[in-house]
């Protein structure tokens, strides 16, 4: 179940950062994905990358409030958000939401 949690991971970390490329966004999301995807890379938990990714994505929405992104860029941070909250991996006493936690 792990290797399917990694490729699913990956493949919508992927999915967000050829649409963020695709529609010309800001830089900073584009590292947030790549930083992603190099962690699962390097063998990270899914629900880590997970929890960063949509914890680095939050933060950056919070800071950049006249950007929106649609129902695809929504979709996927929604997937990220229960693949986070998947399994019994506890890695944490903070976690998703928390912002400090982040790439």
């Amino acid at each position: 179940m792990a290797d399917n949690l990694e490729n699913r991971t990956f493949a919508i970390i992927d999915e967000m950062y050829q649409d963020l490329k695709d529609n010309n966004r800001d830089q900073e999301l584009l590292d947030l994905a790549l930083k992603a995807a190099t962690a699962l890379d390097k063998g990270v938990n899914a629900q880590i990358v997970a929890t960063k990714m949509v914890n680095g994505f939050s933060l950056y929405i919070l800071t950049h409030k006249r950007e929106s992104f649609g129902p695809k860029i929504g979709q996927s941070l929604s997937e990220l958000t229960k693949i986070a909250r998947t399994g019994g991996y506890v890695w944490s006493s903070i976690g998703l939401g928390d912002l400090r936690v982040q790439f």
